[in-house]
């Protein structure tokens, strides 16, 4: 028999264990101790009391995480974690939870819910797939911790500036629906964005970039999260003079320290796949952005 029990009524020390044991033998390590998935929690406004776990005859066998955001005008939806334990599947755990889901998201009146997966995994793809999720979008982790031997030449009629992140919502361009955990609120205070302006200082693009530092101060690595090119131009080369900055190749000493130029959940158009690999960018990972629409 399979029931439930909120998140909020659970102590941390089971989710964290029912959360190891159901990503166990995963295409990632997903592997947290408690603070870690306090952390996972927080960042992702996961909801304690619409998430659950699932017993299956009293014994922890499955989870969901639930947030809940919103994004204009409609209510979002983000499944932030599902997982069965390896000695319940094939049990019927994913369907039955699958089922809860979608009853808090009809109690909860979600105009959209979206989810990620591993593009390898298949049997999960296939179950939302069964609960009306489709998928919308590839998203990449690329990564190289080579310095490109071959860059376009750095342009004047460009303008680059580092901003706030949150100052990019009063783009008219800005794009508001990336994936959950590329969005402005998942951004810290601190973070940063580059805006790229033509020469007369109209923005015509931006990236959200995370910089990550080692316990000495010493920067090691460059994340893109998300970038945005204004419609009308030179998307390539407009991308390219948005990236130089973004990476700063020649400013980084690979000498001193590894350093790490990548990627995250990126949504990945045909262009900018094109200058990623043309500057020896490799894909470590790929996943699939599903949604479905309720109204």
């Amino acid at each position: 028999m399979i029931s439930f029990r909120k998140l909020s009524d659970c102590t941390w020390n089971e989710m964290t264990t029912i959360w190891n044991k159901g990503f166990e033998g995963y295409f990632v390590p997903l592997h947290f101790n408690e603070a870690q998935l306090n952390i996972h929690l927080v960042k992702g406004d996961i909801s304690p009391k619409h998430s659950f776990i699932a017993f299956y005859n009293n014994e922890p066998a499955g989870f969901v995480l639930n947030g809940f955001r919103q994004v204009g005008d409609k209510k979002v939806a983000w499944n932030g974690g599902t997982g069965v334990a390896k000695e319940f599947r094939g049990f019927g755990i994913g369907k039955a939870m699958m089922q809860k889901c979608m009853a808090i998201y009809k109690d909860e009146q979600v105009d959209i819910a979206t989810l990620e997966a591993i593009e390898r995994n298949e049997p999960a793809i296939r179950l939302y797939e069964k609960f009306g999720y489709s998928i919308t979008n590839q998203l990449y982790f690329y990564d190289t911790k080579k310095v490109p031997t071959s860059l376009p030449v750095r342009k004047t009629d460009y303008r680059l500036e580092r901003i706030s992140s949150k100052a990019v919502k009063k783009l008219p361009f800005w794009n508001k629906w990336t994936p959950w955990q590329n969005q402005i609120t998942n951004q810290p205070d601190d973070s940063q964005a580059i805006i790229v302006s033509d020469i007369n200082g109209n923005p015509i693009g931006y990236a959200h970039i995370r910089d990550i530092f080692d316990s000495n101060g010493e920067k090691i690595q460059t994340i893109l999260c998300h970038c945005e090119i204004k419609p009308g131009f030179n998307k390539k080369e407009t991308l390219e003079q948005l990236l130089l900055e973004v990476f700063a190749f020649e400013r980084v000493s690979l000498n001193k320290n590894p350093f790490t130029f990548s990627t995250y959940n990126l949504l990945l158009d045909d262009c900018v796949k094109e200058v990623l690999e043309s500057w020896n960018f490799e894909k470590k990972m790929g996943q699939v952005w599903m949604q479905q629409t309720f109204h």
